[in-house]
């Protein structure tokens, strides 16, 4: 749905060639959304970890902190290079 939202693309000053006037603006909608399943799934991770045996603990800890690595990636990009006005991360 994203793709066919109209207006700018990203906050460029390019308008979406395939934007269908009709259909509303569902990237912030799409964002948060995204956004939550992620904290979920890092949430169901965590959880996890904490109430299985040593051994699958041992197997299952690489890939939450890799989940919590990339959490804390998506909240710098979106909360510290916002507030600097920074936008090379884009």
């Amino acid at each position: 749905m994203t793709a066919f939202s109209p207006g700018p693309i990203l906050e460029l000053p390019v308008h979406n060639p395939l934007g269908i006037e009709g259909l509303p603006n569902l990237y912030r909608t799409v964002e948060v959304f995204m956004y939550t399943l992620v904290v979920v799934g890092a949430s169901s991770m965590i959880l996890r970890l904490r109430r299985v045996g040593w051994i699958k603990r041992q197997q299952i800890k690489w890939f939450a902190y890799a989940t919590v690595v990339a959490i804390s990636g998506i909240i710098l990009k979106n909360t510290i290079f916002l507030m600097t006005g920074e936008t090379w991360v884009w």
